[in-house]
């Protein structure tokens, strides 16, 4: 399938806001009084990824799955996701390991990022495995928790994309309306939508249900003839100001993230000023980098924070805690750029050539 470098410069943006959004909370520990947040209401911007997400794997699997099948199309899905995400949560995890066991080596009482673990071991295994969004360990490396639920995701895929694509009209409503009714009960009973519950059920409603609107969007976008009018620009300016506009509390997330499947929808379609803007070297840049962006600056936050601690140990007024964390959150992506080129992409071309030259599995077309 052909990129739809909009899309890709989307994913940027949000791996950005979230990393503005993080610095903000940074700095607050060192300033002297409360400082507002560099990209408000920063959570959402999660809940944005896993609607992309789930539209850009309906464009790009759906149409194998149609074609080949679950029994050929499922293996070769499954591998092309673990070599675009495991390379480098390995390494980010195995870093953060070998970080605490630097600072703290009975896993207790190490400042973060250090880890800290009353059974390290199984711990430590569990967030290799991405088996924390589940609830089964604590989270080492604060971000990965959406990739663990990713994850899951892609193993329920299939399922998704049999009830969105369902040639039975009765049987995608009613998957679209559960889907609905689902994130609606997650935003009554939780407020930021579940993201600061240890309620594991609540986050992976959230993941699930806002995976299948990126499907229901996908879908909604092969019917070329009946979605084109959602690609205008005045549409997706429209829209865009809305969901910016609820971001303001707790059932307004809920409908900030209605609005999302809409203005990826749009994005998709569109090709006007907004594509224009979206597919310029800046915002594409970021999205090439944007999982390397996303996975590396939660760790790097506190460590660029007890830096500044030690070099100005006296509270930051606010103007210049607000400069810090700019200046701390734009550091971070010549050092994602770093990471990308040097783990990254590596490690995920390294796993396609091993499959590749492997007898059997190479026929997965990875």
């Amino acid at each position: 399938m052909n990129e739809l470098r909009a899309l890709t410069s989307l994913r940027g943006l949000a791996a950005l806001y979230i990393v503005l959004l993080h610095f903000s909370s940074a700095a607050q520990h060192h300033a002297d009084s409360t400082i507002p947040a560099l990209a408000p209401r920063g959570h959402l911007a999660v809940d944005f990824f896993f609607v992309l997400s789930g539209f850009i794997m309906a464009y790009s699997y759906a149409k194998d799955f149609h074609q080949r099948g679950l029994a050929n199309a499922m293996p070769s899905f499954l591998l092309k996701r673990f070599a675009r995400v495991m390379p480098l949560h390995f390494f980010m995890t195995v870093t953060l390991l070998l970080y605490t066991l630097y600072v703290s080596p009975t896993f207790i009482g190490g400042e973060a990022p250090a880890f800290n673990s009353a059974t390290p071991v199984r711990d430590v295994v569990m967030n290799l495995f991405l088996l924390h969004g589940l609830g089964l360990a604590p989270n080492m490396n604060a971000p990965s928790w959406s990739i663990s639920v990713e994850m899951f995701a892609y193993l329920l895929f299939p399922i998704f994309l049999l009830l969105v694509f369902n040639r039975n009209s009765l049987i995608r409503w009613m998957c679209t309306v559960i889907t609905v009714f689902l994130l609606i009960f997650t935003a009554v009973q939780q407020p930021q939508l579940g993201l600061a519950t240890s309620d594991v059920k609540f986050t992976l409603i959230r993941g699930f249900t806002e995976f299948i609107l990126g499907l229901v969007a996908y879908r909604i976008y092969s019917l070329r003839t009946k979605a084109i009018f959602f690609g205008s620009d005045k549409f997706i300016f429209a829209l865009t100001g809305i969901a910016g506009a609820m971001m303001l509390g707790r059932l307004w997330d809920l409908v900030a993230v209605f609005t999302f499947p809409f203005i990826i929808l749009g994005i998709a379609h569109n090709r006007g000023i907004v594509t224009k803007l979206l597919i310029h070297r800046l915002p594409y840049f970021l999205g090439v980098i944007s999982f390397s962006l996303y996975l590396i600056h939660s760790p790097l936050a506190y460590l660029e924070l007890q830096t500044l601690k030690y070099f100005h140990p006296a509270l930051l007024t606010k103007p210049i805690a607000l400069l810090c964390a700019a200046t701390g959150a734009l550091s971070i992506i010549p050092l994602a750029w770093i990471v990308y080129k040097a783990i990254e992409f590596p490690g995920r071309e390294l796993i396609r050539r091993a499959v590749n030259r492997t007898p059997y599995i190479s026929t997965l077309q990875l």
